[in-house]
């Protein structure tokens, strides 16, 4: 039904013969949307021929999809790159079933490579994206004043962590990110610092960072769902106890201005009574969940390279 409508509505586009009037105001983002003209013919045949009440279920239809993830994938820009690749591209989940954390899952093209000497891990620095998702937007701005808000309210944007939520933000404009309306992060924290030469990869979480996330977060005025499982982990000490609470506090803590309808947190260990009464109230759920690490791909001490998104 999906491939459908965008047929019917990528013939319609192309039926149109109206020059194009001036393009919406850019900003200085790089805008998937700010790159092209968006024509505003009033005798679109989207309008001329059907009803508001249909013209709703077929945006929903090309736009979104319920049961999916919708992955926010960050492309690692470098030297010349960065004015031709784009820093951010979407992709379906197609690994709904994995038992890893969806930071893991294999959606994102993260492989290892076996050698004659050793183990490589390869990465896919840039995604592209060729579903076609933006043509529907694009046909007209009358479809496109209609049909956007639907794109990002009924959608679950999925994040790796505070810098793919940071590389999103800076790639839309902060009026499209107040429409945002479901989002789920995957991401993990270390209660041992990571070494200095790792500054630029993820994970672990960088505390400055992952308050900014939550920030911007907090700033969403329709937010019905948020989803967050957070892994906690040691890079080179055995746990002990009290740091494992100091750390799920720095985590836990910036959360708690957040409004969401459903909000929920998915940790890897059940939270002492001792952190419950240092963290105070909190206005979400908590869900105890020991998933499978994809150690294979990772390593027990996973790093990816975050790069320039700027």
């Amino acid at each position: 039904m999906r491939d459908f409508w965008k047929k019917c509505l990528l013939k319609a586009r192309s039926a149109l013969t109206s020059k194009a009037s001036d393009p919406p105001a850019r900003s200085h983002r790089n805008r998937e949307l700010a790159k092209h003209d968006i024509n505003a013919q009033q005798e679109c045949p989207l309008f001329s021929k059907l009803s508001a009440e249909l013209r709703i279920p077929i945006y929903e239809a090309v736009l979104t999809d319920r049961d999916r993830l919708l992955h926010i994938c960050m492309n690692r820009r470098e030297g010349k790159e960065k004015r031709t690749v784009r820093p951010v591209a979407h992709i379906w989940c197609t690994d709904q079933e994995s038992p890893f954390p969806p930071w893991q899952h294999a959606c994102f093209g993260e492989s290892v490579e076996d050698l004659a000497y050793e183990t490589v891990f390869c990465s896919r620095s840039t995604t592209t994206t060729d579903d076609q998702l933006l043509s529907l937007l694009l046909s007209c701005r009358l479809v496109y004043n209609e049909a956007f808000p639907i794109l990002y309210r009924g959608n679950t944007f999925q994040f790796r962590g505070a810098p793919g939520l940071s590389a999103f933000t800076s790639s839309i404009s902060t009026f499209h990110w107040h429409f945002v309306s479901h989002v789920q992060i995957s991401t993990l924290h270390s209660w041992d610092a990571p070494p200095l030469w790792a500054e630029d990869r993820w994970p672990p979480e960088g505390q400055e960072s992952w308050e900014d996330c939550c920030k911007q977060l907090e700033d969403l005025p329709h937010l019905q769902s948020l989803r967050l499982d957070i892994t906690f982990q040691h890079y080179d000490k055995p746990p002990v106890p009290q740091l494992t609470d100091t750390t799920a506090i720095n985590a836990l803590k910036p959360l708690k201005d957040i409004k969401a309808k459903l909000f929920e947190v998915e940790l890897n260990f059940e939270p002492s009574q001792e952190l419950w009464n240092r963290l105070g109230h909190v206005n979400f759920t908590v869900v105890v969940k020991q998933r499978e690490q994809n150690t294979e791909v990772f390593g027990y001490q996973p790093r990816l390279k975050i790069g320039d998104f700027d």
